[in-house]
């Protein structure tokens, strides 16, 4: 009976929602922008109406006259300071809501709320960015992704999930020449239109595919998410497929979306997040969707590029008017090297030089506490360009212990299944 409710509630808001989610990408952006200060001042009010941490700061707002720089007179937090005290933030008024938490790649998981109509947000907004010109995507329609799912022994590489059993989520432990025709196979048969995935994933599967020259014309639409987009897996990647690669920025926290569309600009999706960017290039979330415990001013640990303003406002090709906050995600604090005297350098700096060695089809670099650095690279067994890569390191860190390792794969991390391009032990 349960299921039954939920499937119906979550049908109904669904299509009594929908066409005003699709609508409003396109709308003026002082529509837009009315929005989503709406939206903003329904969240400070009900978090300094009913939420602990909130509450000494109500005085300092006058809710007849609310702008989006109001958000500021509010502290910012990250996760260290609400595992602390986690019922600070929760809103003592809210009665239905769901348990989620991270996955705890850094540490002990953060746990929290949210709305139960949050997911179904999250499904609208997929939905309405994977659509385009040449492709419309419904609520029916089948998706690969190859992320999220590992088989146990015996089982097959995939697992369908959703209400229409449309999601197919496929193993991206298993990709391999002996695999290949396998994975080929679960995509004809899906009918699937859209590949979404790790981008090393994707990647990996993409160069299978290139030594054995297979194509897959069904996909129209590739989307990657939840790793860093390395530019030569974008390039690998696009020259292979054909089409624009739709990267996607988000956080299990679900404070915000920033999604590329067909034209490579990032696009925040204003009503559902409010994005600020700190001096030092620290991505600020703010939710405007979850008032049972509300992420306002949060620190993501992640790190951008940020836009000028006068860039962000421009109209994009694609027809969509959400602004554009940034040109590319950096990584996060702990994708940062560090040199000798505390500077730390973004991974994109590494992966420039190291998409242009040649025979290195993937990397990761490792910083230990000693500032010292291990480089993981994926190539033939008769690579002999070490030095290079030693002397390509060094003129951009510094002159610190470095080794090149070769291995066979670049293992994932067993509690995310994603893939670090950086890990660092540095403080």
């Amino acid at each position: 009976m349960n299921l039954l409710f939920t499937l119906l509630y979550e049908g109904a808001y669904f299509l009594r929602k929908n066409k005003s989610y699709v609508d409003i990408q396109y709308q003026d952006k002082e529509k837009i922008k009315a929005l989503q200060l709406k939206k903003l001042t329904h969240i400070i009010d009900t978090a300094t109406r009913n939420v602990p941490f909130y509450k000494p700061y109500r005085n300092e707002f006058n809710f007849n006259h609310i702008v989006l720089d109001d958000i500021k007179k509010l502290p910012v937090v990250d996760k260290s300071i609400i595992k602390k005290n986690p019922e600070l933030f929760y809103n003592e008024r809210a009665i239905f809501f769901d348990n989620w938490q991270t996955s705890g790649s850094t540490g002990e998981p953060l746990k929290f709320r949210v709305p139960r109509y949050l997911k179904l947000i999250d499904r609208m907004i997929f939905l309405r960015m994977m659509s385009n010109r040449n492709f419309h995507m419904t609520a029916r329609s089948s998706l690969i992704m190859l992320s999220s799912y590992s088989p146990g022994e015996g089982e097959p590489l995939y697992k369908k999930f959703g209400p229409f059993k449309n999601v197919w989520r496929v193993s991206p432990f298993h990709i391999n020449e002996k695999t290949l025709e396998q994975y080929v196979q679960i995509i004809v048969q899906s009918k699937a239109e859209v590949l979404s995935g790790y981008p090393s994933s994707i990647y990996l599967f993409t160069l299978q595919l290139m030594k054995r020259g297979i194509k897959i014309p069904s996909i129209k639409v590739i989307k990657t998410a939840s790793e860093m987009l390395l530019p030569a897996y974008r390039d690998v990647i696009m020259n292979w497929w054909k089409l624009p690669v739709l990267d996607w920025y988000g956080q299990a926290e679900m404070t915000a979306l920033v999604i590329q569309c067909n034209y490579g600009n990032y696009h925040n999706q204003d009503d559902y997040g409010f994005c600020e960017i700190s001096e030092r290039g620290e991505l600020i979330l703010t939710s405007l969707n979850n008032d049972v415990m509300p992420f306002i001013r949060y620190n993501s640990g992640d790190f951008a590029e940020p836009i000028n303003e006068q860039q962000g406002c421009l109209s994009c090709p694609c027809g969509r008017q959400f602004s554009i906050p940034f040109k590319q995600v950096l990584g996060r604090s702990d994708d940062l090297l560090s040199k000798q005297d505390g500077t730390r350098i973004p991974v994109v700096n590494f992966c420039t030089f190291l998409s242009k060695v040649s025979n290195v089809d993937q990397f990761k670099i490792i910083q230990y506490a000693d500032y010292s650095i291990d480089i993981l690279i994926v190539s033939p067994s008769n690579f002999n360009q070490h030095e290079l890569i030693i002397a390509g390191i060094r003129d951009r860190i510094g002159n610190l212990p470095i080794k090149v390792v070769q291995v066979d794969k670049i293992p994932r991390n067993p509690k995310t299944m994603k893939q670090k391009t950086i890990e660092t032990f540095v403080q």
